[in-house]
């Protein structure tokens, strides 16, 4: 075996004392740690109640589903463009056409 230090550390050379591994070091994240911000802490209604809201939340927004069409090609850069100057997502705005045309065409 070479005698030259390696370049990275070896968890098997890092003994510790405080470890009930010896070859892990305690980092102060133990149970031993003392609890010094409790200002974070939440409690299971808190959360509870946090969870209700997301979920409410996501009720009231549109479901959508995916879907996939044939375009022509020069239709899709037509939407791109007009998606880009308005900065706008090109979804939404095959979304808002698609109101428009549904909505004037019933």
């Amino acid at each position: 075996m070479s005698k030259k230090k390696s370049l990275g550390s070896s968890p098997i050379a890092f003994k510790s004392q405080k470890s009930a591994m010896g070859f892990i070091p305690d980092r102060g994240v133990s149970d031993k740690k003392e609890k010094s911000d409790t200002t974070s802490t939440i409690t299971k209604s808190d959360r509870d109640k946090k969870n209700e809201q997301a979920i409410s939340k996501k009720k009231k927004e549109d479901k959508k589903k995916v879907v996939s069409y044939y375009l022509e090609i020069d239709l899709v850069d037509k939407m791109k463009k007009i998606a880009d100057s308005q900065d706008m997502y090109y979804s939404t705005l095959v979304t808002s056409a698609l109101k428009y045309w549904i909505a004037k065409n019933n």
